[in-house]
């Protein structure tokens, strides 16, 4: 009579603890590789020439006109939303669901939720990779017509940092204004504001000490 009660529930006991253990392993390794992911894209973002090179070895020689070289400029003014591609989209999904130690356990219904560069003003950008998937319990309990299925999400978001071509867009900015009669109007005003302010500065500097 124990053992009709015992045995049965230290099975599921110790069904549980595999499959608890298990289902951290994977979030762990799903974990780290969205993050990895988001890290390689946001490399990719922030040096449009890494692709190049990987496929033409570092060792090359850059010429004065190799046009690989401005391909890239002053992206981050327009890119903004999905960067890659559906192909690179679904190796992420494949490789996350082949994700586990045991056939049964795998993550199930894996979706790639976003692969995105998120664009602030042109100011600063961050790249996010986020995955959604189902861990299924791999035993059904008694009382229960599915499986314990928890629904869990993966989301690493990375700051894309480049600041030489952050100055090379606010050159490009002063460039545009520059050239024309309304900029060099804002920039006569601003010039004579700044003057009136140094003098103002002078002024009361030069009483105080």
């Amino acid at each position: 009579m124990e053992s009709t009660f015992v045995y049965p529930l230290m099975f599921f006991i110790i069904a549980f603890l595999i499959y608890s253990g298990n289902m951290f392993l994977l979030r762990a390794r799903i974990d780290s590789e969205v993050a990895q992911e988001a890290i390689n894209f946001a490399n990719h973002y922030s040096n449009p020439y890494t692709d190049f090179l990987e496929e033409n070895g570092y060792n090359i020689e850059f010429k004065a006109n190799e046009p690989n070289l401005t391909n890239g400029l002053y992206r981050y003014l327009y890119t903004n939303g999905e960067y890659a591609s559906k192909a690179e989209k679904d190796d992420l999904k494949n490789r996350i669901a082949q994700i586990g130690l045991f056939n049964n356990i795998k993550p199930s219904n894996v979706r790639i939720v976003s692969h995105d560069v998120d664009n602030f003003f042109a100011l600063y950008q961050t790249y996010i990779v986020e995955a959604s998937y189902d861990l299924k319990f791999p035993i059904k309990l008694i009382f229960f017509n599915d499986s314990w299925t928890l629904s869990m999400t993966a989301r690493e978001e990375i700051p894309v940092t480049d600041q030489a071509e952050f100055i090379r867009n606010i050159d490009m900015a002063v460039d545009y204004i520059e050239r024309t009669d309304t900029g060099n109007g804002i920039i006569e005003q601003f010039s004579r504001i700044k003057n009136k302010f140094d003098d103002f500065i002078d002024k009361f500097g030069g009483k105080k000490g």
